[in-house]
């Protein structure tokens, strides 16, 4: 008798599917959430690079590169993508996370009156930078895992309105 009950519950495929939904569930939600958080990653990783180096080539073709003004306009420019902008490109980002630098290049001439580099005695070149943790779209919190911070820099040699 305990034969054949233990056989027929064997045997029984009733439910298979259940217990496989219940298996295979949860890898494919994390999958999928995974690829809609990293996406989103991807992309505010894209606007942040994409402001710094737009700041960068603003500062480079100006006539006054080390102008206050130019540096605040710079680093609206980068979090806004307007001078006078108003709307973030990432949440939370603001003009206060950028960094303005500039590195003047000893350029001299040689023997001949030829330089290194193409230009002047001295080369100036500006670096915008930024360092700024994303505020993720909450799949790391439910893994228990924090949002990477991203660290982006871009460097364009001086040139002015030329």
């Amino acid at each position: 008798m305990t034969y054949r009950i233990l056989r027929s519950l064997w045997c029984d495929d009733k439910g298979t599917a259940l217990i496989e939904t219940a298996i295979i569930l949860p890898v494919l939600f994390i999958l999928v959430f995974g690829v809609f958080e990293f996406s989103w990653l991807i992309c505010q990783q894209h606007l942040i690079s994409t402001g710094i180096r737009d700041a960068a080539r603003y500062i480079a073709h100006s006539t006054t590169p080390n102008d206050p003004t130019i540096k605040k306009d710079a680093k609206y420019l980068a979090t806004t993508g307007e001078i006078d902008g108003h709307t973030a490109r990432v949440t939370g980002w603001t003009a206060d996370d950028v960094e303005i630098s500039y590195a003047f290049i000893n350029n001299p001439p040689d023997g001949h009156g030829f330089t290194t580099f193409r230009g002047a005695a001295v080369i100036e070149s500006v670096t915008v930078s930024t360092t700024f943790t994303v505020p993720p779209l909450g799949f790391f919190g439910i893994l228990g895992l924090t949002p990477p911070t991203f660290k982006v820099s871009h460097q364009e040699r001086v040139i002015g309105s030329g």
